[in-house]
């Protein structure tokens, strides 16, 4: 991997992608990441010194700091999304269209928040915080069925400054007319149950069993996946978790220990990524209350999931995994 140049190669090595194939993921969630936190935490010079650097020491801080700065802003965006969701819950969850005020959030961040917010909802959302020159600037995110552009320049004349496309937005505007824009995005919403209700596609109902390295690699010759190539789905009835540990900085990683009883007693790895406590809802509102303590002592659930196969460099060693993505 050498040869590529120096500030790429220190980024590289600070983020523990030496020695693995670089992939539009790695590239898009890893190193892109770092890249752009620069830009929302302090200032995109920084990376644009990491990517002109020469030398290789001044290489190797940059890729530190970089990547320090992507951690902050992980950090800022899960404090984020945290106070986003308890404030959702208790003032507007049942608006078609959320348009809320988070004035301690850094805004380098209010999308990311809106995106987060969206996810847990399944709503439009549009996330604002306070500008230091004592305007609310925000950003928003849409669903498919929702034109946020379009219902937002019926509204153009609330705005000093405003532009997007259908999915998502950016604002800026007096905070004395943050309510006027939610009463008057919520009463043209004309959103129905079964554009809020969102649908996953399916590409196949495959086995855990019939999952090879081969078919991850003939899958990955399809990416880079996004808007109008989505990354395929499968799904399984009847996968039995065995047991499961919560991991990750901020606890919302689950690593579940699951197997399909119909190919055997042969147990796979399944993790889910984000949204851990909207599962152990689930599974407590389903089941009863205590199950999902429960399944982290060995109480056993079964679910028909929706999944995709991945693999999982350690150490030398490549192993198959599954990403949860919908259960029920």
């Amino acid at each position: 991997m050498d040869g590529i140049n120096p500030g790429l190669d220190a980024l590289i090595h600070e983020t523990d992608l030496w020695e693995k194939k670089l992939s539009s993921h790695s590239i898009g969630f890893i190193l892109g990441p770092c890249i752009n936190a620069t830009g929302r935490i302090d200032s995109a010079s920084n990376a644009l010194e990491l990517l002109m650097c020469k030398e290789g020491n001044r290489a190797r801080e940059l890729a530190v700091l970089l990547k320090q700065m992507n951690e902050e802003r992980k950090d800022l965006t899960a404090k984020g999304q945290e106070d986003a969701v308890h404030f959702v819950e208790e003032t507007c969850k049942d608006d078609s269209v959320i348009v809320l005020l988070m004035p301690d959030i850094h805004e380098s961040i209010t999308g990311l928040v809106a995106g987060r917010v969206k996810e847990v909802f399944y709503r439009p959302t549009i996330c604002f915080t306070v500008t230091e020159d004592g305007k609310i600037k925000g950003s928003g995110r849409s669903i498919e069925g929702y034109d946020m552009y379009e219902k937002l320049s019926a509204c153009k004349d609330l705005f000093d400054k405003f532009g997007g496309h259908a999915m998502a937005a950016g604002i800026t505007m007096p905070e004395e007319n943050l309510e006027t824009l939610r009463r008057k995005l919520n009463e043209e919403a004309d959103l129905s149950e079964e554009v809020l209700t969102p649908e996953l596609q399916i590409d196949a109902d495959m086995p855990f069993a019939y999952v090879t390295e081969k078919l991850i690699h003939d899958l990955e010759k399809l990416e880079p996946y996004g808007v109008m190539n989505e990354k395929p789905v499968f799904a399984r009835k009847g996968i039995e978790f065995v047991d499961g540990r919560i991991v990750g900085k901020n606890k919302d990683v689950g690593i579940f220990t699951v197997r399909e009883p119909a190919y055997g007693d042969k147990t796979y790895k399944l993790k889910l990524f984000r949204k851990l406590d909207v599962f152990h809802e689930y599974l407590d509102q389903t089941f009863g209350e205590g199950t999902a303590e429960g399944l982290y002592r060995g109480k056993k659930v079964s679910l028909k999931i929706a999944y995709f196969p991945d693999l999982n460099e350690f150490q030398g060693h490549t192993n198959i995994e599954f990403i949860l993505t919908d259960y029920e």
